[in-house]
């Protein structure tokens, strides 16, 4: 897996309202190849990936309503690794924006429910290969993605 750094922040504004932030470097690049050896059968077969650094940064705020309710909200850009000139059908990847919406009831003191939304505004990626036997495959994606959490938490 390639090395990761993050830088992490939390700011507490009022008693009720905190600022958080994070930005992450991965390094993707380190991730240059896979080499398949079918020997003797077949010769060796290279995946070049091609990979490139990446960035995420997100924001996010949480707002405590009363003891019992806490609500949250976000938003993020996360930095694919994959170009154009590299993307496949493999890892048709692309950079992703999110936006995060979530709240926490506390029931009791050891019962809490959670539930969150997030929607992800995605490219469409777009994917022009040649093999080496000169066929060809073109086109682009539509991607989309949404995410629902639902959590409950009981202590004892």
């Amino acid at each position: 897996m390639p090395a990761t750094w993050t830088v992490s922040a939390t700011q507490h504004i009022t008693g009720r309202w905190s600022v958080m932030a994070d930005v992450s470097h991965t390094e993707w690049s380190a991730f240059k190849d896979i080499r398949l050896d079918f020997a003797p059968a077949q010769p060796t077969q290279i995946f070049h990936f091609g990979y490139r650094d990446t960035t995420f940064g997100a924001i996010g705020t949480e707002y405590t309503v009363s003891d019992r309710l806490t609500l949250r909200g976000g938003v993020t850009y996360d930095q694919t690794p994959v170009t154009s000139a590299i993307r496949d059908v493999r890892v048709p990847d692309t950079n992703r924006r999110w936006l995060s919406v979530g709240a926490t009831w506390k029931a009791s003191f050891a019962l809490e429910y959670s539930a969150g939304y997030t929607h992800l505004f995605l490219d469409s990626p777009k994917v022009a290969l040649t093999s080496v036997t000169g066929s060809s495959l073109s086109g682009t994606y539509d991607v989309g993605s949404d995410f629902f959490m639902l959590a409950l938490a009981y202590r004892f």
